[in-house]
């Protein structure tokens, strides 16, 4: 077996580049001596750094691979989904885990807190389905599933 050439040796990434390349750099401390070699790490480390992630994509994917500008944490998911960014075994994953975020919404009980305040009905629904970012085109097809499951029988 050859022995790899020592640039071609995969090698460890301090923990501060590492972390650039997964969340990015913290404001006015960049991990990396240049934009370049960044690039370079993240070329290097991108199978195993991607290897860890469902449904999301770590900074360094966004900075040097995505088609789109990154869209912020809040509406990650539905976006990958949107651009189909995503591979179909994540997408199911997404799905069902939108399913059981609407199910909770319709829990009797359900509420939101809102500037402290509890927020129930439609309202404290909406601002669930934003926070877990579901698209709305899938709220719509839950609440039809929902309702059509929900549907009272006329007594017989």
């Amino acid at each position: 077996m050859p022995i790899p050439f020592p640039d071609q040796a995969p090698r460890e990434l301090p923990h501060e580049q590492e972390m650039s390349l997964r969340y990015g750099d913290l404001a006015g401390r960049p991990a990396f001596a240049s934009e370049d070699a960044r690039r370079q790490a993240w070329l290097q480390h991108r199978e195993r750094i991607l290897s860890g992630y469902r449904g999301r994509r770590p900074m360094g994917w966004w900075d040097y691979e995505s088609p789109i500008p990154y869209t912020g944490y809040d509406l990650e998911r539905s976006t990958l989904v949107a651009y189909d960014l995503i591979t179909e075994d994540e997408g199911i994953e997404l799905v069902l885990q939108w399913e059981q975020d609407f199910a909770q919404a319709q829990e009797p009980e359900f509420f939101s807190v809102k500037n402290g305040k509890v927020v129930t009905g439609a309202e404290a629904k909406r601002r669930h389905y934003r926070w877990a970012d579901i698209p709305p085109v899938l709220v719509r097809e839950f609440r039809r599933e929902y309702r059509r499951q929900h549907r009272r029988r006329p007594a017989a």
